[in-house]
């Protein structure tokens, strides 16, 4: 057995280079390239679809979720638009078996790199072959989101649910979905969960402020800044004066005013008549005004 092992590793690493090589070319790698933070390209002047799923699906998932538990849709758009193109890019990371190569290592298919921040070991590792194991599911060949310059990867689905969060969830989007079990990758229980989630960070409260740092939080588990003490300067008795300011995370805070201005936009295109409507009675009014 461990005479198998010590050529089934090498073994497996070659076949998942040669197949990059075979079967992607440069111009499919630069696709899963995307930095901070990714704008999809918003067409037609309606919400973007998911890969398989239509728009009006789209809108009805998303309409039910808001229903359930308060956010608005324009802001479950924004967060499917900014985590994967909405649906375009659901990662291309790989999990190792952390039993031969240790927790949370694995590959980024695409680039042919391997990198030991896939996921996150002590949080997100385990709860993740939880949920493939419920699933049924090979969690060495499902692809998850991969780690940026900084944290880790391992979010799930067209939504990027961390493993951790989904089991903090999962219960609650089954009995909100009549189901008995749910999956992040399924659209559906994808938005219901996200909205969970994000009703668990405030985000169905009415002030922009606070959508936007559970916008953050939702990205990076913090808010988008904090209060810290800073050091304005000496006195004269060479004392030292500080005082509380609040700084932003400028990582953390661009994705959630990111978000913020795709959710104003959803707003026009979900709102497109209403909208409408205003400015023609607006423009009525400026004439009679004027006569």
């Amino acid at each position: 057995m461990i005479t198998l092992r010590k050529y089934w590793i090498p073994i497996v690493l070659i076949i998942i280079l040669f197949s990059r090589l075979l079967l992607f070319s440069e111009s499919t790698n630069d696709t899963f390239k995307v930095d901070f933070p990714p704008v999809s390209t918003l067409e037609n002047n309606a919400p973007p679809p998911w890969v398989g799923i239509s728009r009006d699906e789209t809108m009805a998932y998303v309409k039910s979720a808001s229903k359930e538990t308060g956010i608005i849709p324009e802001f479950l758009l924004a967060i499917f638009s900014q985590e994967t193109s909405s649906g375009k890019n659901l990662g291309s990371c790989f999990l190792f078996n952390p039993k031969i190569f240790g927790p949370g290592i694995g590959v980024d298919f695409y680039s042919g790199k391997f990198t030991s921040r896939v996921m996150k070991p002590e949080r997100d590792v385990e709860p993740f072959l939880s949920i493939m194991k419920e699933l049924d599911r090979n969690p060495y060949i499902t692809a998850v989101s991969c780690p940026m310059k900084i944290g880790y990867g391992g979010a799930m689905g067209p939504m990027q649910i961390i493993p951790s969060t989904w089991i903090l969830i999962k219960d609650r989007t089954a009995i909100a979905l009549g189901k008995k079990v749910v999956d992040p990758w399924i659209p559906q229980d994808a938005f219901m969960g996200a909205a969970i989630h994000l009703r668990d960070l405030g985000a169905d409260h009415k002030s922009d402020e606070r959508k936007r740092n559970a916008a953050c939080r939702y990205f990076s588990g913090k808010s988008c800044g904090e209060k810290k003490l800073i050091t304005t300067k000496k006195s004269k008795k060479g004392i030292a004066k500080k005082r509380l300011v609040y700084v932003e995370n400028h990582l953390i805070a661009g994705y959630g005013n990111s978000i913020m201005k795709k959710m104003k936009y959803f707003y026009k295109i979900l709102h497109a008549n209403d909208l409408a409507k205003k400015k023609i009675n607006k423009n009525s009014k400026q004439k009679k005004h004027k006569k």
